[in-house]
This record gives structure tokens, sequence and C-alpha cells, in this order.
């Protein structure tokens, strides 16, 4: 079985630019486990 894995490359762009805007990878893998919750604190933070 070949091991080998296939990246989207809209996906790599996503992820660098998320790294752009100065987010974690924490913080990324934080918001794509629970998405509402942290939209939520980013935008109580912007208040």
């Amino acid at each position: 079985m070949d091991n080998t894995l296939t990246l989207d490359h809209e996906w790599i762009e996503l992820m660098k630019e998320a790294r752009d805007q100065g987010f974690t990878k924490e913080e990324v893998m934080s918001f794509l486990q629970n998405p509402q919750l942290i939209a939520a604190e980013y935008a109580a933070q912007e208040n």
C-alpha cells in the first residue's frame, strides 16, 4: 500500500493566509474543532 499524502493547494493557501494574519496552528485547529465557539470569542474581543 502506498502511503502518500495529497495536499489540496487551496487548503495550503488558506493555512498560509491564517499564518500571515497571525493565527497559530493551535488556534486554527481549535477553530476547526468548534468554529462557533472560536468565532464568538473573537467577536467578543473586538468589542
